[in-house]
């Protein structure tokens, strides 16, 4: 492996730039570096980009395999503050309909979130109206 402590450092700057209060409490972030289209916050961690759900079940999901991976209990013991309340955010955005809504999903498709659910399984991708 190049950088072998890449991947747990970079756990750790998203859970570092998880939002913690109002509605999203306890969501992803979706980038840890903001400003493509200006100056990039050389300081990292805090977060931004769209309310996206798939953020938060990656990180959860990069979490289990890391811990796969390595074995390391003191790494997950660290982050499951965290993954607790990622978790609880992705429960909570999908209570109402019994998935997650009117979130961003894909990068491959502008305005997803003008549809109240959507769907993605490989290269399908499956709306449903308002």
């Amino acid at each position: 492996m190049a950088f072998p402590g890449s991947t747990t450092s970079k756990m750790r700057g998203w859970a570092a730039a998880q939002t913690t209060s109002g509605a999203d409490a306890g969501m992803m972030q979706e980038q840890l570096a903001c400003g493509c289209m200006g100056g990039i916050d050389v300081h990292f961690e805090h977060g931004c980009g769209r309310r996206m759900s798939d953020g938060s079940s990656m990180w959860l999901t990069y979490l289990l395999e890391l811990y796969k991976w390595q074995n390391d209990t003191a790494l997950v013991h660290e982050l499951w503050p965290h993954a607790k309340q990622a978790a609880q955010w992705q429960l909570n955005v999908s209570k109402a309909q019994g998935v997650p809504y009117k979130l961003e999903t894909t990068y491959d498709i502008l305005g997803l979130t003008r549809y109240v659910r959507t769907t993605e399984k490989r290269h399908t991708i499956v709306c449903e109206c308002a």
